[in-house]
């Protein structure tokens, strides 16, 4: 009776595997599927799903614009860049506070620096500023000194070394004699830069292509490398602060192509304006937020200090009305630091 029993269990199981077989295989491979569609009479539901899909549809687009999805980032590089130096106009620099009060300005480091300039000179032209374009970085700048330290060497007769007191130098027994000197140099504040700048961008998938713009040409072009280019707009230059507020060089915030192809020309001191500070400035107000240095005198005047022209270059979203073209957005910053340049001539 159990063999009978199982025997039947186990016919009843395998009917029930073919069936659900057969019923898998029709419903798979013979059978046509149609979808069922509910339909909601509701105008106001209606309303407010076509709303949401708009709103949806709207997000995305102005996420898409807002992200420049469809277009790619090229870093430029430097083109037809240079730095000019010229000389300031006189004037009646001994009224200066520098050249006035130079004790004001003294300043002792543990004995390893002592700044005690005595008073101001005025530079020629060609010993005003050093231009350090070919140095190993091959970075654009000019050296301008504000303070001099001189040290004066020479063999004479009758002075002891140090003591600075040489009598001549036709005695027959000679001896190292030595000066030093420390003054400012009368008005560097008042030194004019003459900046020429441009950008080249080559696609990284397209070599022996580039769009070109500098201040020095009417118009940006874009073309082959060798062959006939296309006229794109013109480069107009916008110098701001720090915070994106104008900042006056030479009379003017906004260089446009015409008039900067000369240059855009303004003094050390509207430069330096433009990042935050004056040549007398604090160094310790100038540092960075958090950055503490001691041992730093109490003008940049002494101790010297980098100034570096940023540039960024746009095509897009400038927000500069009525310009066609790339705008170059130029902020100075300053970094305090000793900046010094040893030079020894022969007498």
């Amino acid at each position: 009776h159990n063999r009978h029993v199982a025997r039947q269990t186990a016919m009843t199981a395998a009917r029930s595997v073919c069936r659900g077989c057969h019923t898998f295989f029709e419903e798979t491979f013979l059978a046509v599927c149609l979808p069922k569609v509910i339909v909601v009479q509701n105008s106001r539901l209606g309303i407010i799903l076509r709303i949401l899909q708009v709103a949806t549809l709207s997000t995305l687009v102005a996420w898409g614009y807002s992200s420049d999805l469809w277009m790619t980032l090229e870093a430029p590089s430097s083109f037809q860049q240079s730095l000019w130096f010229e000389p300031a106009v006189p004037t009646a620099y001994r009224s200066a506070s520098h050249c006035r009060s130079p004790k004001t300005y003294w300043f002792n480091v543990s004995g390893s620096f002592v700044s005690q300039p005595t008073g101001c000179r005025h530079l020629p032209s060609q010993a005003a500023y050093y231009d350090t374009s070919t140095n190993e970085h091959g970075d654009t700048g000019v050296f301008f000194p504000t303070f001099v330290h001189d040290e004066t060497t020479w063999q004479g007769s009758d002075c002891s070394p140090g003591s600075g007191a040489c009598t001549g130098v036709d005695a027959t027994m000679d001896c190292p004699c030595s000066i030093t000197e420390q003054y400012f140099t009368s008005d560097p504040e008042h030194q004019r830069l003459r900046l020429f700048h441009g950008f080249e961008i080559v696609p990284t998938h397209r070599t022996d292509w580039a769009m070109r713009g500098s201040s020095r040409s009417q118009h940006i072009t874009e073309g082959p490398l060798s062959g006939d280019r296309t006229e794109k707009g013109k480069l107009l230059t916008v110098i701001q602060h720090e915070d994106g507020s104008p900042c006056t060089v030479g009379g003017r915030s906004e260089w446009n192509a015409e008039n900067g192809m000369s240059g855009i020309v303004g003094s050390l001191q509207e430069w330096l304006n433009c990042g935050g500070v004056h040549i007398d400035s604090d160094p310790r107000t100038v540092l960075s937020d958090g950055e503490r240095v001691v041992g730093l005198p109490s003008h940049l005047r002494t101790m010297g200090f980098a100034m570096q022209l940023s540039m960024e270059y746009t095509d897009r979203r400038h927000n500069v009305p009525d310009h066609e073209g790339v705008v170059c957005f130029l902020k100075v910053r300053i970094r305090p630091t000793w900046s010094v340049r040893k030079s020894t001539g022969m007498m």
